[in-house]
């Protein structure tokens, strides 16, 4: 028995000094003159790099504007902790497809202010009536103080949600959006 647990010692400790053995090559292989080489993005593909910068940033507020019976605006707009906005813009806007932007810190901080005005996190998380039937959902999301709070209006909200909506809104025409993918074949 004990010759079995030697022999499965042995083998398990050659086993870890051959692996350790390749990742020293690899790392070995990541010499200066090797990263020196990497080909900086041109401008379109800094638009697709810039999008997956965004994927492991943390989400800082969102919109969510739905579809309706008339011509609503339909897109969903999400603002990342970095700045980054990815817009994908469905139906009813002068932006359909994917686009992105950048806010400054000081734009950020007017959603932090406005949001903490209206006591975005104290109001209710619906605001709906199931009877009605003809009126957009739009869903706005926000993280104050590491909290996230959304809240879904269609019906009886208070009028500080809608304003706060705007302030979405006119992102679209004030910033100068990059176009990532235009037409109506997003996915």
């Amino acid at each position: 028995m004990n010759y079995i647990f030697s022999l499965f010692a042995s083998l398990t400790i050659l086993a870890s000094c051959s692996s350790t053995k390749e990742v020293t090559e690899i790392n070995s292989a990541a010499t200066p003159s090797a990263i020196e080489e990497v080909k900086t993005p041109t401008d379109s593909e800094q638009k697709y790099v810039f999008e997956d910068l965004a994927k492991g940033d943390s989400l800082f507020a969102s919109i969510r504007k739905g579809y309706c019976f008339g011509t609503c605006p339909v897109y969903i707009m999400k603002v990342y902790n970095s700045g980054y906005v990815r817009l994908e813009g469905k139906a009813n806007i002068d932006k359909i497809g994917i686009y992105s932007t950048k806010l400054t810190h000081d734009q950020m901080m007017s959603f932090v202010n406005f949001a903490r005005r209206m006591n975005y996190m104290g109001l209710d998380d619906v605001y709906d009536n199931i009877h009605i039937s003809d009126l957009p959902e739009t869903n706005t999301s926000i993280v104050l103080d590491g909290n996230r709070k959304s809240i879904k209006r269609r019906y009886g909200f208070p009028q500080s949600i809608v304003t706060f909506e705007k302030m979405f809104a006119s992102l679209l025409e004030t910033e100068k959006w990059d176009v990532i993918k235009e037409g109506r074949d997003i996915k």
